[in-house]
């Protein structure tokens, strides 16, 4: 299967978003019990 720019670029703002998604879901967990464990 070809890959073209597109399908690249695609890719990358899948993951991207996949990687913002854990950010935000291990900051909220941070901010709702801030505690040793949850830093981790």
């Amino acid at each position: 299967m070809p890959t073209t720019y597109v399908d690249i670029a695609a890719a990358s703002y899948g993951d991207s978003l996949t990687s913002a998604r854990q950010l935000q879901q291990g900051v909220q967990t941070l901010v709702n019990d801030p505690s040793a464990d949850t830093m981790q």
